[in-house]
């Protein structure tokens, strides 16, 4: 966000305050042609390689900047760029430091090289600056105030534990209003970052001519779609037809009403369906993935661009569906598959064109799943052939198709990485606790959907794993640190848990639940490996290998094409250091060179058995959690979590290695569809313009926003997809080359 100042002497003109956000003030003595976002030089390398001027790239480990005060320290010099271009690409980013955005800012730049009078906000931080010193002065705080401030703040901390905020606070517009306006915060404020600004569509309709071509159906990914409520009984009344999952009704449900909330998102243990007098459907339309909340976009800057090339509701579909269930309950609850099969029909009937599919997410897995269900006599039966009649293409946007490795710790344990970190973690455990977030992840059937496929030929075992460093780090007995241990214990636990690799893990799992959430799991899924054709056709038959890749085949669809469209270049959750919360090692030290075990660890795991209700059944409380202690950045973990390369959210191996290998190969691939892949470098802008990232965002959820993303996206449904070709940056392909089926 910009900030304008207004100077007394009349006849200057103004730069505009978005300009002034990303162009080096000339009183600096910056060449014109500098690039838009200042490098923080040498100093800023990370841990994980050095940045690249030329990208404007950041590094977590930086050291802070000092900011000098004369405007001669900030000239900019042909030494100081080429310094700077000597630096490589880093293998992901990590978030800004607060010094690196004020200095970027518009108040640094506008406070350079202007003598101290002139400086307007100069005597407004000196002014403020002053009175926190009198302030400090005047009030007298000894170590005796400074302990009943602190018993204070603990009194605070466990009344509110038993405060029903719902008796304290009106339940109509107050809540929302406030909730509304915090929303209002993730709205952009840059110039062509704004929601509705409709670019690159606008630029593209004018430079290529595009226009509508061909239908569109949109398939969301998990969470994004909304969900409303349909009961009529108890609780339901007063949320009939509003959103318990997505907009503000959500948050105040959350809030003012948690029990009533978590009723209607748990589904039975036992049936995977609703429970006994609640009813919850997914939204439908195009408004039911566009925002997640007000100022919130999920699928909105797609629609927006679509729009402009002359799309509307009548060529351009969104196949909402409830994440929740497992895939075959989508059609047996809902019909999901055969209204889906329908949508595809109705638009070849009527334009005489067949449909581009674009996915995002475990959309693309619920896609995959339909072209066999649709085709297979277990499913629409309407025969082989249906796909390549009225599938034009298939666009794949970040799916994750060998699956996730935060699926495995959010049902095992009830985290993943959002939930560990300090503050996050001390606000949820408080009012949301692991328990459960345990028991109403395992009654998700399609969370199942997204846990690891292939096993450890795939993912790796004890001693390697396909996306190791060629210069993996040891642990500190000399032991390699590989990624195909997802899961690190200590080696002296009370449970004797050894490390574990995907296949280990997921046995663990299963272990972990209850029996009944184990067979739907084994109903829905399967998780393993074909390599021979003549299996892979007999899995034609066994609807739980469907939404499996490397189980199944792609339809017999030559006509068809396959686009997959991801990011690349942020930290992504790959394995995790787990502790029972008793163990102990001498000298405070683990194993795996964490803290010694905190007392308190101990007593949680201990309140959590306590307050898990003797009626459910999603199996016992978690006896493993995250060790959040263990912090080592030279391996690549932080609060426990260790991080590789990918979106944010899916690895770079669950990303890629189908489209660049997988269903290169005839057994997979028996039609050979032509497969294109496009990567996308992560490079968001600084959060003061957008705290969603800008148009170069390649964030999991965020690169729906992303502008070179949107061009690609819309030459495909335009006709014009001959010049979207391949384009790799990772190692991925590498990656690949690693693992021998």
């Amino acid at each position: 966000m910009g900030l304008r100042v207004r100077r007394k002497k009349s006849g200057q003109a103004r730069a505009s305050s978005a300009t002034a956000s990303h162009q080096v003030s000339p009183e600096l003595g910056a060449p014109a042609d500098l690039p838009t976002r200042v490098p923080l030089g040498p100093d800023s390398v990370g841990a994980y390689g050095s940045d690249s001027t030329e990208n404007g790239l950041y590094s977590a480990e930086q050291s802070p900047r000092k900011l000098k005060s004369s405007a001669e320290s900030l000239r900019w010099s042909p030494e100081s760029a080429k310094g700077g271009q000597q630096q490589q690409r880093p293998r992901f980013k990590r978030e800004l430091s607060a010094e690196s955005v004020f200095y970027e800012s518009v108040l640094q730049r506008e406070l350079s090289g202007r003598p101290l009078h002139q400086r307007k906000r100069s005597w407004f931080v000196i002014g403020l600056l002053l009175g926190v010193v009198l302030a400090f002065g005047l009030v007298s705080v000894n170590t005796r105030h400074h302990q009943y401030i602190e018993r204070l703040s603990d009194y605070v901390t466990m009344s509110l534990a038993d405060v029903d905020l719902r008796s304290l606070l009106p339940t109509n517009l107050m809540v929302d209003d406030i909730l509304g306006n915090l929303t209002r915060l993730m709205e952009s404020s840059g110039p062509g970052l704004r929601v509705g600004d409709f670019l690159p569509g606008l630029d593209l309709v004018q430079t290529e001519q595009l226009s509508a071509h061909f239908p569109v159906v949109l398939i969301p990914g998990t969470i994004s779609t909304g969900l409303e409520s349909w009961g009529t009984s108890n609780c339901s009344q007063r949320y009939f037809r509003q959103r318990m999952w997505g907009t503000m009704t959500m948050f105040r449900a959350v809030l003012l009403d948690k029990e009533c909330w978590v009723d209607h998102m748990r589904l039975d243990m036992d049936t995977g369906l609703d429970p006994p007098g609640i009813k919850l459907r997914a939204a439908q339309g195009l408004d039911a993935a566009d925002y997640f909340v007000s100022g919130y976009w999920v699928w909105g800057k797609i629609i927006e661009n679509l729009a402009v090339l002359g799309y509307d509701n009548n060529n351009m579909h969104l196949a909402a569906y409830d994440w929740r269930l497992g895939y075959s309950d989508l059609e047996r609850r809902d019909r999901y598959f055969s209204k889906l099969k329908q949508t595809f029909e109705l638009s070849l009937r009527h334009t005489g064109r067949k449909s581009v599919v674009v996915t995002h997410s475990m959309g693309s897995n619920v896609f995959l799943y339909f072209m066999h269900w649709v085709e297979s006599p277990l499913g629409g039966a309407s025969g082989s052939g249906w796909v390549d009649r009225h599938i034009e293409t298939f666009v794949n946007i970040a799916g994750p198709m060998l699956g996730v490795a935060k699926s495995v710790a959010s049902l095992l344990s009830g985290e993943q990485r959002e939930t560990v970190q300090p503050l996050g973690a001390y606000v949820l455990e408080r009012f949301f606790n692991k328990q459960e977030r345990a028991d109403l992840f395992r009654s998700w059937a399609g969370l199942g959907s997204l846990l690891p496929r292939g096993g450890d030929r795939i993912w790796g075992n004890a001693t390697w794993a396909p996306d190791d460093a060629l210069d993996q780090p040891t642990l500190d007995k000399g032991k390699p640190l590989t990624f195909g241990t997802m899961l690190i214990f200590p080696e002296h636990n009370t449970q004797g848990l050894g490390n574990a690799t995907l296949s280990e893990s997921l046995d663990l799992l299963r272990r972990s639940v209850s029996p009944a959430v184990q067979q739907r799991l084994d109903r829905e899924y399967s998780f393993g490996l074909a390599t021979e054709a003549s299996q892979l056709e007999a899995n034609e038959a066994r609807p739980q290998t469907w939404s499996n890749p490397l189980e199944s085949q792609l339809p017999r669809a030559p006509s068809m094409k396959i686009y997959c469209l991801y990011g690349i270049g942020k930290e992504t959750e790959r394995g995790y250091f787990y502790t029972d919360g008793h163990t102990r090692h001498s000298n405070g030290v683990t194993d795996h060179g964490r803290t010694q075990a905190h007392p308190a660890d101990a007593a949680a795991r201990d309140q959590l058995k306590q307050a898990h209700m003797a009626t459910d059944t999603s199996g016992p409380p978690p006896s493993v959690f995250i060790d959040v202690s263990v912090h080592r950045p030279e391996l690549g973990t932080d609060s426990g979590v260790r991080v590789s390369e990918g979106d944010g959210t899916v690895p770079l191996l669950s990303l890629g290695y189908m489209c660049v290998d997988g269903w290169q190969q005839p057994r997979y691939n028996p039609s050979h569809i032509p497969v294109v892949t496009r990567e996308y470098m992560h490079n968001p802008i600084h959060m003061i313009h957008d705290l969603r990232g800008g148009s170069e965002t390649s964030d999991h959820v965020d690169i729906l926003g992303n502008y070179h993303l949107t061009r690609d996206l819309l030459r495909i449904v335009a006709g014009k997809a001959d010049t979207v070709q391949d384009h790799v940056m990772s190692d991925i392909r590498e990656f690949a080359q690693r693992i021998h089926l």
